[in-house]
């Protein structure tokens, strides 16, 4: 005979079943942890940006130089007289007291730089640019662009003393192109360049060339100034800006200038900033007018006589050049002068 269980006691173990289902985890299980401390909050640093550079528009660029045959200055070539045994290869165009300058050369005289002895300058325009060009030595494409300034100095109202100086630094040996890189525009606001004399050493500096207008197209204008090396001659440069850079000035004064990378704009005139007995490495031309009547400055070139050679060897020259146009010629043993043909103002060169 089967015995049941007395309902009683279903009816409790029912009841004890459905109240333990209630405690069961629905989802997997887990260990119990201790309790986890607060995470400090700290702060993750974003990495520096590095700005993007400046994009510069240019709208205009020059296509060709356009020069003025009666805009040419010939320089002293410190090339053919830089033999060994000379003495001083300065002379006989280094005239420090009419800011007259011709040392392509270290201190000690004896190391000759083709890249910083100019040969020839000239200036020229057309409908929209200025253009100005320097020829250096032959050979000085194979010495460091990095290490030389070229530039030209602008007289706006002929007093001797230089208003707007336009460089550039560092130009490539194969930048044939126009650019704007390296190039600058300066300006001298405080009329303090020459010191109180102009165009004499006079133991005064100012603060030279102090406003910076334009440097490697930033500025008012981005297409103020360019300037490539020839595309037929890496010793040829070639400078163009708008007449916006020389305040429209349709007449000035002009020259030109190769100097080494660590002498500034701030130093000008370089015979009131620096030592004529120990300063070398620099080179320019005498100056000129562009668009009017040569007006007897001290610099300008028909007015310059240099001191001649002392006698050294067997060919050399006795007596001074007898003008700024003449040259020394070593195989025959005399001056010689450059051939200069002035034509009509409507007669130009196109380079």
């Amino acid at each position: 005979m089967k015995h049941y269980p007395h309902p009683l006691l279903l009816l409790f173990t029912l009841l004890a079943l459905l109240l333990s289902s209630c405690n069961l985890p629905t989802g997997a299980i887990e260990e119990p942890t201790a309790e986890a401390a607060p995470i400090a909050a700290t702060s993750t640093p974003s990495p520096t940006e590095t700005p993007a550079p400046e994009v510069i528009t240019h709208l205009v660029q020059p296509i060709n130089s356009t020069l003025a045959n009666n805009q040419l200055i010939p320089d002293c070539d410190t090339g053919i007289r830089s033999q060994p045994e000379r003495p001083d290869i300065r002379q006989p165009c280094d005239v420090w007291a009419r800011n007259y300058l011709e040392r392509p050369a270290n201190r000690e005289l004896n190391q000759y730089y083709p890249n910083l002895d100019i040969l020839r300058a000239q200036m020229g325009q057309d409908s929209e640019w200025y253009y100005a060009w320097i020829k250096l030595y032959e050979t000085a494409v194979v010495y460091d662009p990095y290490a030389t300034t070229y530039a030209f100095e602008f007289d706006l109202d002929f007093d001797a003393r230089g208003d707007i100086l336009i460089l550039v630094a560092g130009l490539p040996i194969n930048s044939s192109d126009w650019t704007t890189d390296g190039v600058q525009v300066w300006a001298d606001t405080n009329k303090d360049v020459g010191g109180s004399t102009p165009a004499e050493p006079d133991g005064q500096p100012g603060d030279g060339y102090e406003t910076l207008i334009f440097d490697g197209g930033k500025g008012d204008d981005p297409d103020l100034a360019w300037a490539r090396r020839s595309p037929t001659a890496a010793n040829q440069i070639e400078f163009a800006f708008k007449p916006t850079a020389v305040n429209n000035a349709a007449t000035f004064s002009w020259m030109a200038w190769a100097f080494r990378s660590d002498l500034t704009p701030a130093q000008f005139d370089f015979q009131d900033s620096i030592d004529a007995t120990i300063e070398y490495e620099f080179d320019n031309t005498c100056s000129w007018v562009f668009g009017g009547p040569l007006r007897g400055l001290r610099t300008q070139c028909d007015l310059t006589q240099p001191t001649p050679i002392p006698e050294q060897q067997a060919c050399v020259p006795t007596t001074p050049r007898p003008t700024f146009l003449h040259y020394w010629d070593p195989t025959s043993c005399s001056w010689k002068m450059f051939v200069l043909v002035f034509p009509t103002p409507t007669e130009i060169i196109i380079k």
